[in-house]
């Protein structure tokens, strides 16, 4: 979740490691996402990732074998016809695609084309719907998996989209074990097994500001990552032999952010990297690809295994840029 004036927003918090924040599960009548904050325990293992745990009989897995391959059959010509020509000026817009040589734009074109055909896309709170709004939030949802496949998103059904800042309602238990609420203003959110909620122009902004490290359709589509193994905790899924150190160096920057502004220090991430480890990795993921060399300067080993993970290397591609100049 991308929270606006996030140090307003939140509860106050005399330790900031003893609070976790649960994602939305329903939506009320006046269409207010409900949030649950309670105490949670430490980061867990994440299970492997399965599409069903039950054996299927051989007429059903031929089924299954068929649709994929239809599939996969339409994904490969979306890929090769890429975005109409006049859509691609709102790429050109987004500079943090800036970096991207010929090739990795048009794969990029591709998975995008693969995103807008997949995906369903929904104007609320008045916003009508349009190709921009819906190649400009694609194209940045696929930079995440450019490095990865298309099929990261299955989870990903539909993208609903505000004007601007969306209220949710929250709930979190104080010290004294109190149920508090707070309607809080919001810019993004990313629900389970639900959709991506972003408002337009936090998401316009984000990708065409300068290195500003804030980006919330970045932000929400790595929590829709990190998801992927059922556990929103910082954690997407990665081989079992690499589990072990992503923890270890999530659970150390997530301290050191927290140990930072307890004394009064700016931390190298964005202060709302302190709510909780998984937002520390989405607020991570944001500057990866927004601000990557002053990344890989302050969290060098954090940098590595993002670098690891994407199957990409941001540094490296902006030096590639910058020495074409």
């Amino acid at each position: 979740m991308r929270a606006q004036h996030m140090r307003d927003l939140d509860p106050p918090l005399l330790d900031r490691r003893a609070q976790r924040r649960e994602w939305p599960t329903r939506v009320d009548d006046h269409g207010v996402a409900a949030w649950t904050i309670r105490e949670q325990p430490g980061i867990r293992e994440p299970p492997r990732v399965t599409e069903g745990a039950h054996q299927h009989a051989p007429h059903d897995t031929l089924a299954r074998v068929v649709f994929s391959w239809l599939r996969n059959r339409r994904r490969r010509r979306w890929q090769e016809e890429g975005l109409p020509k006049e859509t691609r000026a709102w790429l050109h817009g987004l500079r943090v695609l800036r970096d991207l040589d010929a090739d990795e734009l048009r794969k990029l074109e591709g998975y995008t084309r693969v995103f807008l055909e997949e995906k369903h896309f929904e104007g609320c709170g008045g916003l009508e719907m349009s190709d921009k709004i819906r190649v400009v939030i694609a194209a940045q949802a696929a930079l995440l998996v450019l490095g990865l496949d298309p099929d990261w998103y299955w989870r990903v059904r539909s993208v609903l989209v505000y004007p601007s800042t969306f209220r949710n309602r929250m709930e979190w238990l104080d010290e004294a074990g109190v149920v508090r609420r707070e309607d809080a203003a919001n810019l993004g959110e990313a629900w389970p097994d639900g959709p991506v909620v972003l408002a337009w122009d936090a998401a316009y902004h984000g990708g065409r500001a300068e290195d500003d490290g804030f980006n919330t359709v970045l932000h929400e589509f790595a929590h829709k990552l990190d998801m992927l193994d059922d556990d929103t905790d910082g954690l997407p899924p990665v081989p079992a032999a690499r589990r072990e150190r992503w923890q270890e160096l999530l659970e150390g920057a997530y301290d050191e952010v927290c140990d930072d502004l307890d004394v009064g220090r700016r931390p190298f991430l964005d202060d709302y990297a302190a709510t909780n480890p998984a937002e520390l990795f989405a607020v991570a993921v944001e500057s990866f690809f927004e601000r990557p060399r002053r990344m890989r300067r302050a969290m060098p080993e954090f940098y590595a295994m993002l670098t690891e993970f994407f199957a990409q290397d941001p540094a490296e591609r902006r030096a590639r840029r910058l020495a074409r100049r």
